[in-house]
């Protein structure tokens, strides 16, 4: 999946304002991972030990009907959807080219450093 700060989003929504062509669309898009990429990241910067397992996709083929039929029966509605199981085992890439090109726009705040920041708000603010 793909990963960008808000911060960069922010200056890349003024970077259309000022230098955008009207009509045009433009992905502010940020670092693209896997799923276990992440979490190795969010487990290095936090300093725990990433998840131990992983669902291997050969799973996907009988959870998400399984899922789905569930969800479709269920009143109150699952904490794990059958479009979350699907989107994470998607593999998509997000090209920002456009948005570098046309706006000379680039994100500037890495992952890693937006989970810094994240958990430096967390650990201030929700004492």
């Amino acid at each position: 999946t793909n990963v960008i700060d808000v911060r960069d989003v922010v200056q890349g929504l003024i970077a259309i304002l000022k230098k955008g062509k009207p009509n045009n669309h433009y992905l502010l898009s940020g670092s693209n991972f896997t799923f276990q990429e992440q979490n190795k990241i969010i487990s290095q910067v936090l300093e725990v030990s990433p998840p131990k397992r992983v669902l291997p996709s050969f799973f996907f083929d009988f959870i998400y009907p399984l899922l789905l039929f569930f969800e479709n029966r269920s009143k109150k509605g699952p904490k794990l959807t059958s479009d979350n199981l699907h989107s994470s085992f998607q593999f998509r890439y997000f090209n920002n080219h456009k948005a570098k090109e046309q706006l000379n726009w680039q994100p500037q705040i890495t992952f890693d450093q937006t989970i810094k920041d994240i958990n430096n708000w967390m650990k201030n603010e929700l004492k």
